[in-house]
């Protein structure tokens, strides 16, 4: 059965319970923001996201579920800016958004994952997949063949411009697995998580081995993928609703900090902004829909140059910043003002009330440092890590999306959680920033 929409803490979206409601629905999306223009594209009010565990999102944070907050393709996390998000700001009303990706799968689930996006009627499918077609062969010898993986695409891709005849399907290449490998092979906290989760032996098995033979593997990993894609790119050419990201995944090199901070393997939260920057990029080059970009602040029209942000520093000792828990006090000439407040007990938090547009959380990140959860107004908009190997002072660990201009309320709280090097869960506060 297909998942339910958004199945996220940041639900927006409702299914329509009859066939009149839905028609409307669908009659309005064709009047709304820039798809009403004669001659571009009409913005998609429907969007599905196919592949495996990289874009369902898993341990972007740390352990846990892939709920798909942090998805490049249908997140709703301001972090990652996901094409979901990019979309609802060129429509300026939210679309319908539904992660049909499952972890673990292989380019052979995909035909069902697209009947699910077809039963859904989505009008924009992103695919991702191949990884695990390669990281579940033991060997060399036992890699994919890339017309067979080609072909299983090219099944997904038919069985959805004959069910949607005027969807826009974006194809991501294959990631290079290699550029995993070299972003984590110096560090020893992604050989220790290698070694303990077993990701993608065929590739990871033996990190430090630089032997003839071990190069070789690695070289025909990656031979493998950039088979894989040339694959993809004719099976794109195909069908005339696909458009290929031309090789933007594939290019996309991460850096450490781009890999999970529990496995080094999958993407983190800047990993995943990372996909959806450069596989938005083949979306705007292809005019997928239609002509000119996206507002710098997604949701927000653009900041006229004769109208400068004021930005209000709000100190963590100011009466209006209210604290829930026993919360003591540090002083240091490196913190914002000299000083930050800070708890490590269970249900601590802190919130503040303030009038503006935006509002960034400045803290000092530390060795002993948890992972805090962030609200908008009640409604949960993102996470973020203070964790850090030494002391980082006056850091900027979370900005909202723009935000109708008024009265809000942003709450921080402790989740008791945390990466796996830090030493302890400590909440921090040294200032907000109010714009």
């Amino acid at each position: 059965m297909p998942q339910s929409p958004r199945a996220l803490p940041r639900a927006r979206t409702t299914i329509l319970a009859t066939s009149v409601a839905a028609l409307a629905a669908l009659f309005l999306s064709t009047l709304t923001g820039p798809a009403a223009v004669a001659g571009e594209p009409a913005l998609p009010s429907v969007v599905a996201a196919l592949g495996d565990s990289i874009t369902r999102a898993p341990l972007t944070e740390g352990a846990g579920v892939g709920t798909g907050i942090n998805s490049w393709s249908t997140g709703t996390s301001p972090d990652v800016q996901s094409h979901l998000l990019r979309i609802d700001a060129l429509r300026g009303t939210p679309a319908t958004a539904y992660n049909l990706a499952e972890g673990g799968t292989t380019s052979a689930a995909l035909a069902a994952q697209a009947r699910s996006a077809v039963e859904l009627r989505a009008d924009y499918v992103t695919i991702l997949s191949g990884s695990n077609n390669i990281c579940l062969s033991p060997t060399v010898d036992s890699l994919p063949d890339a017309a067979v993986f080609g072909s299983e695409v090219g099944a997904a891709l038919r069985v959805l411009a004959a069910g949607r005849p005027s969807v826009r399907i974006l194809l991501a290449s294959v990631p290079s697995l290699l550029a995993v490998y070299d972003a984590g092979k110096d560090s020893p906290r992604a050989l220790a998580a290698w070694a303990y989760f077993g990701r993608c032996p065929v590739l990871l098995a033996d990190p430090l081995s630089q032997t003839p033979e071990a190069v070789a593997r690695r070289a025909a990993v990656e031979a493998k993928v950039v088979e894989m894609n040339k694959a993809l790119a004719d099976a794109c050419r195909a069908v005339a609703q696909c458009t290929y990201d031309d090789g933007a995944v594939y290019a996309n090199r991460p850096s450490l900090a781009d890999l999970s901070p529990y496995d080094y393997f999958h993407p983190s939260i800047s990993g995943q902004a990372r996909l959806a920057a450069a596989t938005w990029g083949a979306v705007e080059s292809h005019g997928l829909f239609g002509p000119g970009g996206i507002p710098p602040v997604l949701g927000a029209p653009a900041p006229s140059d004769d109208a400068p942000a004021q930005l209000e520093w709000i100190e963590n000792t100011d009466d209006r910043v209210r604290y829930a828990g026993t919360w003591k006090t540090t002083s240091s000439s490196r913190d914002h003002d000299g000083s930050i407040s800070y708890n490590s007990a269970s249900g601590a938090a802190y919130s503040l009330t303030f009038r503006g547009t935006q509002v960034s959380i400045v803290t000092r990140k530390t060795p002993t440092s948890g992972i805090a959860e962030v609200s908008i107004d009640g409604e949960v908009v993102g996470r973020f890590d203070s964790y850090a190997e030494t002391a980082e002072f006056e850091k900027t660990v979370f900005t909202s999306a723009r935000l109708v201009a008024g009265t809000h309320t942003v709450t921080v709280v402790r989740t008791g959680t945390k990466s796996p090097d830090s030493g302890g869960r400590n909440l921090i506060l040294d200032a907000f920033v109010v714009e």
